[in-house]
């Protein structure tokens, strides 16, 4: 957006003339020749006013130009923050689910647990077959996994929202 805005400025400058100075000063020495006696000193000042009329015609069209350009620049700049806000906002769902998946699985450990518990009464009282027991321990282990994976998860979601934020 600012090379835009300097590239208008820079546009809306071939309005104004350009004014040049120079200042010269010309020492010769003598050729080496036998018969050039001459020797050449002076100093030379001037001051050059140039103003070209002829492009007028096309600085409004590169002006108009500049000025699209600066609006487009601040579309794609408003765009931009729109995107990153809509980032920002899916992480933080994406973490809010995190941390509520979090309490399901707590109490899916828990169901799982009580559920090993009562196999294994049942087991030592001999009603259950070993199966059943060994069944109750993979579901608890898959249940305790699941909630190993949710707590990662979520950080995973917490460092990506900050990313999303702006803070890492």
């Amino acid at each position: 957006m600012k090379l835009s805005e300097s590239s208008l400025s820079l546009t809306k400058s071939g309005f104004k003339p350009n004014l040049n100075a120079n200042l010269i000063l010309n020492t010769e020495y003598p050729a080496q020749w036998p018969n050039y006696v001459n020797l050449l000193n002076y100093w030379a000042a001037g001051l050059s006013l140039n103003w070209d009329i002829s492009s007028f015609y096309n600085l409004k069209h590169r002006i108009s130009g500049d000025k699209l350009e600066i609006d487009k620049s601040n579309l794609a700049l408003e765009v931009t923050k729109d995107q990153i806000s809509t980032e920002v906002k899916n992480a933080y769902v994406r973490y809010a689910e995190s941390k509520e998946n979090i309490k399901t699985y707590k109490k899916d450990v828990e169901l799982s647990m009580s559920n090993y518990k009562i196999v294994k009464s049942r087991y030592d009282n001999d009603f259950a077959l070993i199966s059943e027991i060994v069944d109750a321990e993979l579901q608890l282990n898959n249940s305790r996994i699941s909630l190993v994976n949710a707590n990662l998860d979520l950080i995973i979601q917490y460092y990506s929202l900050q990313y999303a934020m702006g803070k890492l």
